[in-house]
C-alpha cells in the first residue's frame, strides 16, 4: 500500500484526507472485526475517514472513520445485512462494504441498504484493488 499511502495520507485535488486513527480506535475496530484486511487498517492509520473521487462506481467516496465502522456493527442495519461490513458510502444512497460471505480476499461491494443484500454489486475484487481507485477521477474508458 506504499504508493497509495503516499497519495492518501495527505489531501490533494481528488482526496480530502482526515487525521490518522488512534491506536484505541483501531484496537476497538479489530476486536469487533479481527480479520479486516491489513491494507484497510493501514489506510485508517494514515487517514481515519476522508472524502474524494473514486475511479469505480459509485464515483465518489466518503470513507467512514474507524469509530463509525465499529458503531455500525451494533446497529439494526447490521442485522439486516449479515456478511457485510459497511465502511464507506458515496454520500447518497449507496453504501460500500466488504462482502464477507465468501472466501478471502473479500470483494468490495456497492449496496443500497434499503433494497438489501440482493442489491450488492461487486465494484472491486479486493481492498487492494479498491484502494488504488481512491482519490482518482472516474474514467469511463477504464471500465
Amino acid at each position: 500500500m506504499t504508493e497509495s499511502a503516499d497519495r492518501l495520507g495527505t489531501s490533494h485535488d481528488g482526496w480530502r484526507a482526515a487525521e490518522p486513527a488512534s491506536d484505541d480506535q483501531i484496537e476497538k475496530l479489530l476486536r469487533i472485526y479481527p480479520e479486516l484486511p491489513a491494507d484497510y487498517v493501514s489506510l485508517l492509520r494514515i487517514s481515519n475517514g476522508g472524502e474524494g473521487e473514486l475511479n469505480l462506481a459509485p464515483q465518489w467516496l466518503q470513507l467512514y472513520d474507524a469509530s463509525l465502522v465499529a458503531d455500525l456493527a451494533s446497529q439494526e442495519s447490521a442485522k439486516w445485512h449479515p456478511g457485510f461490513i459497511f465502511f464507506a458510502s458515496n454520500g447518497g444512497l449507496e453504501t460500500i462494504a466488504f462482502d464477507t460471505r465468501g472466501t478471502k480476499p473479500w470483494p468490495i461491494v456497492m449496496i443500497d441498504p434499503i433494497a438489501g443484500p440482493d442489491s450488492a454489486v461487486v465494484i472491486a475484487p479486493c481492498f487492494a484493488s479498491f484502494i488504488d481507485a481512491i482519490g482518482v477521477p472516474y474514467d469511463e474508458s477504464t471500465r
